[in-house]
């Protein structure tokens, strides 16, 4: 089940090798969620539906994969990683250049195993995630973000994730 991980990234990878002229983006992120799963580290892809929806210029469309190291002790050994799907709304505000909010829904996949004493188990939720975030006044080709995500989900949590697009 390890491979899983791998392969979502090799996805998201080949997401961002697309053509410039699709327009996109793609870059790595850090999240930090509550609930116990910890500290993650995992890649965005993003793109402007404007070339593919007339009139929609405010809107994107992102996916994510992130794997989390969850906090351990006695011998167990949890594993926990993400795959999602989101669609954002971006916020025009003419007065403020070096900020652009967004806001959006999308689906996740979340996966959880654990290991202890040579027995094993595992599962996979679906579930909802709410999120609101801003990208910041680009550096050169690098555009920064931070994000506050909420997952509705049986395992229910609230995430900080941060990281920069190409």
């Amino acid at each position: 089940m390890r491979i899983v991980p791998l392969v979502g990234a090799v996805a998201l990878a080949l997401v961002a090798a697309q053509p410039a002229r699709a327009q996109w983006k793609f870059g790595p992120e850090v999240t930090w969620a509550s609930n116990s799963i910890g500290f993650g580290i995992g890649a965005r892809a993003e793109v402007g539906l404007a070339q593919f929806i007339p009139g929609a210029k405010a809107f994107s469309a992102f996916g994510t994969f992130d794997y989390f190291f969850p906090s351990s002790g006695y011998g167990v050994s949890p594993s926990y990683w993400e795959l999602a799907v989101n669609g954002a709304y971006h916020f025009d505000i003419p007065s403020v250049k070096s900020i652009a909010p967004y806001a959006g829904a999308g689906l996740v996949i979340a996966h959880s195993s654990v290991s202890v004493g040579g027995y094993s188990a595992s599962a996979s939720n679906v579930g909802l995630n709410l999120f609101g975030g801003t990208q910041f006044k680009p550096i050169g080709k690098i555009t920064p973000f931070a994000q506050l995500r909420l997952e509705l989900q049986s395992s229910s949590a609230f995430a900080i994730t941060g990281g920069v697009l190409f």
